[in-house]
């Protein structure tokens, strides 16, 4: 417990790990919501469920050092506004997508 104890003492540490944890809650619930949609909604199997989650999880893989490219040269507040209104419009479109433009959309979504 010590270890965890000097680690969570330094600046900022404590902060940056609850914000980690909330964007992974965050992705969680993209994969959760998809699966629950291609599932109930789309009526598929559950493997074809997995094929979305696998492509949002490689698009989150390779987008998250492209975010952090793109965060350096453009600031945070210029990247997060372009992920929010992207975040927005996958959403609202997400009920007139056909599965197959689905399977790609999260790993372009990410980039």
């Amino acid at each position: 417990m010590t270890g965890y104890r000097q680690v969570l003492a330094l600046p900022g540490m404590a902060s940056l790990l609850g914000v980690s944890l909330l964007a992974r809650t965050a992705i969680t619930a993209d994969v959760m919501a998809l699966t629950m949609y291609i599932v109930l909604g789309l009526h598929m199997t559950y493997a074809a469920a997995g094929g979305v989650a696998a492509a949002l999880t490689a698009g989150v893989a390779l987008g998250g050092p492209l975010l952090g490219r793109m965060i350096d040269r453009r600031g945070l507040r210029t990247v997060l506004l372009a992920t929010v209104v992207l975040q927005v419009v996958f959403w609202l479109s997400v009920p007139i997508l056909p599965y197959g433009i689905l399977l790609g959309a999260p790993s372009r979504r990410a980039c």
